[in-house]
């Protein structure tokens, strides 16, 4: 029979793996709501709330960027070790010992509130919610969110964005432009917004030495001020949000890369392929760097339309057909490619090739913020347009 030293030792050891697994596969992100009982009955109860909240925190840094997702677990799954914990009732302990293991933790304490104003809507009254949000790395911040049309969801949506972009602002901005790219008219003044506040407070002058995280982050915040007004068809305006770039030091090669390409859609839409040209050579002096999926088909697709825009055709076309053969599922390809065969006049090969467009087309953007893939530029006539 086993002494009771030993059995002491034993249970120390498991309850020493338990704590290992709850520190290392726990949530890092956490969020508490208290929701009043008239919107429990509702339906909104603080579990649906806090659903909500975390869902949209997780939509917002999905995706492929340039810059990265903060590290943090949303939605941990739990294993068999996580679920003998949890009547131990740890809850309080797990981010004190991440914290001790350097494993930074995001707090969110929130309460939604009823004002006594008069409703805006209906019989809905505006709601509000307090939000305090806790992180080592930013400390703590805290605001009042309103309501005005007494929407629950949205009011639960909104905060996640608000908290969010005090972790990872760039993400937050472009996701709400990525929104607006895919049909939300609200997404684009909301992404405008979160630049905006975003560079009127930034660490420290744009002309003073970053780390190469924070010249990142500005950097590619500049990328969508030029993406926005892109998106506005304001050329002069996006190239002044990319020249506002160059005053920034430490941009990583891979920005760099991304940005230059992203400059050169700018220029070909100017209907400057010459200036176009040099700024890709400058992209694939640093594709090494990125690794966002298909950014060599970006290059390529690039390539063509400076062909087409200098009259070059023949080799716009060679171009658009490779593209074809490597990434079928690209609708720019086809679609490019059939209008450099209708200038050429092959209007039979333009038909197919733009019946292969729609056949490829994708009804949503996808989740990076090259112009490339956002917009259709037109290198002969000038101008961009939003191509979903």
């Amino acid at each position: 029979m086993p002494e009771l030293t030993t059995l002491a030792l034993l249970a120390g050891l498991f309850m020493a793996v338990f704590a290992g697994q709850a520190v290392m596969y726990s949530n890092t992100f956490r969020v508490q709501i208290y929701v009043p009982g008239f919107l429990a009955d509702r339906g909104l109860n603080q579990a649906v709330a806090e659903k909500i909240f975390t869902s949209e925190a997780a939509q917002i840094i999905r995706g492929e960027s340039i810059v990265p997702a903060p590290d943090m677990r949303i939605e941990s799954e739990h294993g068999v070790l996580a679920a003998l914990l949890q009547p131990l009732d740890l809850g309080e302990v797990v981010p004190a010992l991440q914290s001790q293991f350097g494993i930074d933790n995001l707090s969110v304490v929130a309460g939604v509130l009823q004002t006594a104003t008069r409703p805006a809507a209906g019989d809905l009254k505006p709601l509000e919610m307090v939000l305090v949000v806790a992180q080592a790395q930013h400390g703590s911040q805290q605001t009042l969110i309103t309501q005005d049309d007494g929407d629950p969801v949205a009011l639960v949506r909104r905060s996640a964005a608000w908290t969010m972009e005090h972790v990872a602002p760039y993400r937050v901005a472009l996701h709400h432009f990525l929104r607006f790219m895919g049909g939300d008219a609200n997404g684009l003044a909301q992404a405008r917004e979160t630049v905006t506040r975003t560079l009127a407070t930034p660490l420290r002058p744009v002309t003073d030495t970053w780390d190469s995280s924070a010249a990142s982050e500005y950097a590619m915040l500049y990328n969508m001020n030029g993406l926005i007004a892109a998106a506005g068809n304001d050329l002069p305006a996006a190239l002044a949000a990319y020249h506002a770039i160059d005053r920034i030091s430490q941009v990583p090669p891979a920005v760099r890369a991304e940005v230059a390409l992203n400059k050169a859609v700018i220029s070909l839409a100017l209907r400057q392929p010459g200036q176009a040209a040099e700024l890709l050579l400058q992209a694939r002096a640093n594709q090494d760097h990125i690794h966002l999926p298909g950014f060599a088909i970006d290059l390529q697709l690039v390539e063509g339309l400076i062909a087409w825009g200098n009259g070059d055709l023949e080799n716009a076309e060679r171009i658009f057909i490779a593209i074809r053969k490597v990434a079928p599922q690209r609708e720019a390809a086809h679609r490019y490619l059939g209008q450099v065969r209708a200038a050429r006049g092959d209007r039979d090969g333009a038909a197919r090739a733009l019946n292969d467009a729609a056949m490829a087309h994708h009804v949503e953007p996808p989740q990076e913020e090259l112009a490339v893939q956002l917009f259709w530029v037109d290198p002969v006539a000038g101008g961009l347009t939003k191509r979903f």
